[in-house]
């Protein structure tokens, strides 16, 4: 089997996934944000949650729309929207394309805040405030907002080429000219945005997340014995969480950076193949951290239990009811 096979094998898992696994993200995170508001978690933790929970959900709605392919072919760069509502025109997929760029950032910064958060309260002692908290989160929004205007910008300001769908022979999409819904660019004006904007963004917040976490780890060695087991076993459930949350990112932001740009630079590396699976991994990400975090924190674990075992209660109360009244008739 080919690169080429397994990139189109990824793609048409990407595709059938996008109408369950973004509704399904939507349901898990808005039930986890209602157990967020409603139950007494620890409250210097509620915003970090909160965060990472909207994002979640924001993050499925635009990826059931605006889920896109992308394709380097013939020193030019495609992207495609493959959405639940089928390829867009080359305006809205450009729209498209800035929004999966956007929220794929962020969501490294997002963990990076997180962890910084984390690093604070237990390193320094200090909790940050609300206010503080959403600052740094804007600032890395900002920071990722303006590499993806760089991004677009490049795209809007590329001299129209008449015969950039020729570019497509040789992938699953017409190149005689009948489809147009996509948008293209050259390789070299993209190549200074990707090293001086979406390379130094997931290596420095990687770096931080990396960085924090062996601070925090260190920092619980030594103050462990001073920690109830309740304490303990809250932030081993924290840590779970927070691994997690950041392993996404990485996979799904982190690694296909490098990879796309080696892919500018040298471009018959086989790399389409990673795109299209870490696109699957963007759509289960929300799905599976959701499951993890629900799973793992015990105040959202003993909710879910209570509440299905009380609906099991409530059906098997029913069935009974119907069975006398068969009996009795």
């Amino acid at each position: 089997m080919s690169w080429t096979s397994v990139a189109f094998f990824f793609r048409v898992v990407k595709i059938r996934l996008i109408p369950y696994a973004c509704p399904v993200g939507i349901v898990l995170n808005g039930l986890l944000l209602y157990l967020i508001v409603n139950k007494p978690i620890i409250q210097e933790y509620k915003k970090v949650f909160l965060l990472t929970c909207v994002c979640d959900i924001a993050s499925c709605v635009n990826g059931l729309f605006f889920m896109v392919t992308l394709v380097v072919q013939n020193e030019r760069y495609y992207a495609i929207i493959e959405g639940v509502l089928g390829h867009l025109s080359p305006a809205w997929t450009l729209v498209g394309y800035g929004s999966m760029l956007f929220f794929l950032y962020s969501g490294a910064t997002n963990n990076t805040v997180v962890f910084m958060y984390r690093y604070f309260s237990v390193c320094r002692n200090t909790v940050l405030s609300t206010m503080a908290f959403l600052l740094i989160t804007l600032v890395g929004w900002l920071i990722v907002f303006v590499y993806c205007g760089a991004i677009v910008f490049v795209y809007i300001h590329e001299p129209d080429d008449p015969y950039a769908y020729i570019g497509l022979n040789g992938t699953e999409f017409p190149s005689d000219g009948s489809f147009t819904d996509f948008i293209s660019n050259s390789i070299p004006p993209i190549i200074p945005v990707a090293f001086f904007g979406g390379i130094p963004i997931a290596t420095i917040s990687y770096m931080i997340i990396i960085g924090t976490s062996i601070a925090v780890y260190r920092k619980f060695n030594k103050l462990k014995e001073l920690m109830s087991p309740e304490q303990r076993k809250f932030h081993s459930e924290v840590t779970i969480v927070l691994s997690m949350e950041a392993l996404t990112p990485f996979l799904t932001v982190a690694l296909p950076v490098y990879v796309d740009i080696s892919k500018l630079v040298f471009p018959d590396l086989p790399s389409q193949w990673f795109a299209e699976l870490s696109w699957i991994l963007t759509l289960i990400g929300p799905s599976m951290t959701a499951i993890i975090k629900l799973v793992s924190i015990k105040i959202f674990r003993e909710a879910v239990t209570q509440a299905f075992c009380g609906l099991c209660s409530v059906n098997g109360s029913k069935t009974r009811v119907v069975a006398i009244s068969g009996n009795n008739a």
